[in-house]
């Protein structure tokens, strides 16, 4: 399973690739929705853009 609510929180088990040439969900991995983002990884942008891109 990728996902879990907790409470009104949707919680993803995902694993995430930055720098990727394009931001797309590719699908699942074994236990975990694999997340494409074209972002660097680093001072939290990835994680910026990813919330952004779920926005």
């Amino acid at each position: 399973m990728h996902h879990r609510w907790d409470g009104e929180d949707l919680i993803l088990e995902s694993s995430i690739q930055a720098r990727s040439k394009e931001d797309k969900v590719i699908g699942s991995v074994g236990n975990f929705l694999k997340i494409k983002v074209t972002a660097p990884p680093i001072n939290d942008k990835a994680s910026k853009h990813l919330a952004q891109f779920f926005a």
